[in-house]
């Protein structure tokens, strides 16, 4: 989720015409990437002694703190209309992301683990997990009738479930190759303007 914050500060630069990584004048994150993501690396006590929860990320709003990527991406995407358009469409983005972040728990065992059996992984764990995973994205975005997780368009969400199936794009391309919508889904997230910008920039381990 930590990836989602950033490209909505990404994205938000066409409201505010500001860099991904001074958005505001009173609301800061981490300062700039490049420079904070190699700072916290090399464990600068200056850093990690001024959060509360001592890891990143956190979101400072007239010198007030806000830690936990959750509670982040949903401040930012509010104050971005990034959250959805209305009631329903908010907890409807609450709900994907959730199911989302369910999702990645399922099949983390085969995507982050480099021990064990790979093939063993793959048949209990990937391939019965996509098999369910991937159609209910797929009616969710038909459902919603955009070219986006939400009815009324780009939002949160589609950073966060966008990331999410980029992930198979690069490590099990044959994979999401047999959910072409959501292939086209991907691209269409990943053309953004302003996300090639900080993709562009980003630090490489983030």
């Amino acid at each position: 989720m930590g990836l989602a914050i950033y490209i909505v500060v990404a994205v938000s630069s066409r409201f505010t015409n500001g860099e991904p990584t001074s958005f505001c004048s009173s609301i800061t994150l981490a300062n700039n990437l490049k420079t904070f993501a190699s700072a916290w690396k090399n464990g600068r006590p200056n850093y990690k002694s001024k959060f509360f929860y001592g890891k990143a990320p956190v979101l400072e709003v007239d010198g007030k703190q806000l830690g936990q990527s959750s509670a982040i991406l949903r401040f930012l995407a509010e104050k971005f209309a990034l959250a959805g358009k209305d009631e329903w469409e908010k907890a409807k983005a609450d709900e994907i992301i959730n199911f989302q972040k369910d999702a990645n728990t399922e099949l983390a065992p085969y995507l982050y683990t480099k021990l064990g059996d790979r093939e063993k992984l793959r048949v209990e764990v990937l391939e019965p997990g996509v098999k369910r995973i991937f159609p209910m994205f797929e009616a969710l975005l038909k459902e919603s009738g955009s070219d986006y997780m939400l009815p009324s368009g780009l939002s949160m969400v589609d950073f966060q479930v966008g990331n999410f199936l980029y992930t198979f794009t690069k490590l099990e391309p044959d994979t999401i190759k047999a959910y072409p919508e959501l292939v086209k889904y991907v691209e269409r997230v990943h053309a953004l303007p302003q996300l090639q910008k900080y993709l562009k920039l980003r630090p490489q381990d983030r």
